[in-house]
């Protein structure tokens, strides 16, 4: 939050807020370079401010908003590569590769990915030995919320391939935000089971309400 200057008004803050957020994703994955860390992560940040909320993500984490009406809107973008056209193009209008894995013989099998390092997403934080095709640069978003409020849930990629925002947001409804966290989490486990979905995602789900 240093990218903010000192001494404006809130109404000024508030219309800083996403360039700094940028500056802070960049920086961030700087100092992962300089740290020599190999291995990156998605990331989802949430600053709330009275009824208006900023939300900064690279890569697949995802942030949804659950009003007092019933109505679900996603306050991200997932950064995959196999659903995401915008950021296909990018990176190969960048001089990057898209394409599944190449086994032998030549079959594609996977979800797509940029070469060269085979990484599923087009933006994430610290993945420092994939080329410069990924970038740490955020999709930033910033709604006002009606004085009705509503109910934040940011998750990890392994909620959202076993439930659909509508569904986790459903299964959260008219609980406390710490039982609803886990509540979710339950769902997106039992469904991960029937569906029979790999289990190497690491689950961590948030429920705030404002």
């Amino acid at each position: 939050m240093s990218a903010v200057p000192q001494g404006i008004s809130r109404e000024d803050w508030l219309q800083v807020l996403p360039r700094a957020l940028v500056a802070g994703f960049v920086k961030t994955d700087i100092d992962f370079q300089r740290k020599g860390e190999m291995s990156g992560t998605t990331a989802t940040l949430v600053v709330i401010d009275g009824f208006t909320v900023t939300v900064a993500s690279v890569g697949d984490s995802r942030c949804i908003l659950d009003t007092q009406g019933g109505v679900v809107s996603l306050l991200t973008v997932d950064h995959r590569l196999e659903e995401n056209v915008e950021e296909r193009e990018r990176v190969t209008a960048s001089g990057g590769e898209v394409s599944r894995l190449n086994l032998c013989g030549g079959q594609q099998v996977g979800p797509l990915r940029c070469w060269p390092g085979g990484l599923c997403l087009s933006r994430s934080i610290g993945d420092t030995d994939v080329g410069e095709f990924i970038v740490p640069i955020p999709h930033v978003k910033q709604v006002k919320l009606s004085n009705a409020g509503g109910r934040l849930i940011i998750a990890s990629d392994g909620i959202w391939d076993a439930v659909s925002s509508e569904i986790a947001a459903q299964a959260c409804r008219g609980l406390p935000a710490e039982l609803a966290a886990k509540l979710v989490v339950k769902v997106s486990k039992h469904f991960t089971a029937v569906v029979k979905l790999s289990h190497t995602s690491m689950v961590c789900l948030i429920v705030l309400t404002i």
